[in-house]
């Protein structure tokens, strides 16, 4: 009896276990895959330019993911920099606060050069056309995230809006 009541609370545990790691597995690939791709237009929006145009946004597109890959493996670059900094015995203020301007002002050019991607691809659609484009990257950046606009308002999980003011 003892040695059953131990395999079925194997069983359950296991069966537990699996379908906890299953749904992290999911939530982390569902975050990353949504995470990837198209940053800049919702592809919708750049079947919908003419001819000419959705040739000269899909040029400068590839040029901008072109740089910012680059400029994403810079700042990977320094942020294992900094970790090394920040291991040393007796860290270096100064050099660990030059590491992070620098990442910091990586990060900086590429939300500029992504705004800059922005005005270029709505510069030559109507206005309406322009309003779905940015409400459609609105509604992306806002879903996701620990703090973007979830149901209850201010972030998803954390915060009172989940508790009903229980807090």
């Amino acid at each position: 009896m003892k040695e059953r009541f131990k395999n079925i609370l194997l069983i359950l545990s296991v069966t537990i276990n699996l379908g906890i790691l299953g749904f992290l597995a999911y939530s982390w690939a569902t975050s990353y895959f949504l995470s990837r791709g198209e940053r800049v237009m919702p592809s919708e929006e750049i079947r919908s330019l003419k001819g000419l145009q959705a040739e000269e946004v899909a040029r400068a597109r590839g040029i901008l993911m072109e740089s910012l890959r680059e400029k994403r493996h810079e700042i990977q670059a320094k942020r294992e920099e900094l970790i090394k900094l920040l291991m040393q015995p007796f860290p270096d203020r100064q050099a660990i606060n030059t590491e992070m301007r620098e990442i910091n002002q990586l990060q900086g050019n590429i939300q500029e050069a992504t705004v800059n991607q922005m005005l270029f691809e709505t510069q030559k659609i109507p206005p309406e056309q322009r309003s779905l484009y940015f409400n459609t990257i609105r509604n992306r950046m806002c879903r996701r995230g620990m703090m973007g606009m979830g149901m209850s308002g201010r972030g998803q999980w954390w915060g009172r809006g989940h508790m009903m003011g229980r807090w």
